[in-house]
């Protein structure tokens, strides 16, 4: 009899031991099934994050819309839970959505001077682009003329701004003197009297000419010219290809004499 309740103990411990570890084993493998790592989401288009969050069977909670100048437009800014949480199915993910980098709206520049024109574009977050200029009746000398992108319209933050300046109104036109063959010093006046500026004297070797001669200049004579435009002048001289410098014309004018 003792025998019998001796087994008979052994086996229901043993039963029961069994019983424990079948129990807790099903409820851990019950229980990682239903829980999922959750995957880095920061980054990815929101398409394909939905389309993974919903065959994880998890919620795709939208909590807002941000800017962001290095996430792309309509991808995810960040995520809740972080990524490599433990997260049961069923459950919600938080995410932001990016709107991209800021786009800011551009000042009308039109008609103010420049230097004030470059720092509403510094306070507005642009940068200055190209800057050209040309003669202009109606807008006043360093004013804007006109801009691109136009005012009131959109950009991205740190792009560039092209700008039109106004020279003024255009001078009155005149045609070009014939200068060819004078002496550099009756040259330069004829050209000062004008209201024109040489640009460059080079010296070129003519064994026919005096020195100090003009032998060629540019603009030709007969030329449509305007005040303040440039005259590039070539004169006889001792040494060929050589470039003078027209702000020591004074002294160009008593060695090329001295020469001739």
């Amino acid at each position: 009899m003792k025998s019998i309740l001796k087994y008979a103990l052994i086996f229901s411990t043993a039963f029961l031991i069994a019983g424990t570890i079948a129990y807790y084993s099903v409820r851990v493998f019950t229980q990682s099934a239903d829980e999922i790592i959750l995957p880095e989401l920061t980054g990815k288009n929101i398409i394909y994050v939905l389309e993974t969050l919903t065959s994880m069977g998890l919620n795709a909670k939208l909590h807002g819309t941000l800017y962001d100048d290095k996430i792309q437009k309509y991808s995810v800014i960040s995520q809740d839970p972080k990524p490599g949480a433990t997260i049961k199915k069923g459950r919600d993910v938080s995410i932001y959505i990016s709107k991209g980098p800021k786009e800011n709206t551009l000042p009308d520049l039109r008609q103010i001077p420049l230097k004030e024109a470059l720092i509403l574009l510094e306070k507005n977050e642009f940068k200055k682009g190209q800057v050209s200029f040309t003669y202009s009746s109606k807008t006043p000398i360093n004013n804007i003329i006109e801009q691109y992108p136009g005012p009131f319209s959109t950009a991205l933050k740190g792009s560039f701004c092209h700008l039109l300046v106004s020279r003024g109104a255009n001078p009155p036109g005149m045609v070009m003197p014939n200068i060819n063959g004078l002496r550099l010093e009756k040259a330069a006046a004829i050209i000062k009297d004008h209201h024109l500026n040489i640009s460059k004297i080079i010296s070129k070797k003519d064994l026919n000419q005096n020195y100090g001669i003009i032998l060629s200049y540019t603009p030709k004579a007969g030329s449509h010219v305007t005040e303040n435009s440039t005259i590039t002048l070539v004169v006889n001289s001792p040494e060929n290809n050589q470039i003078m410098d027209p702000d020591k014309l004074s002294r160009l004018i008593l060695v090329t004499h001295s020469l001739g």
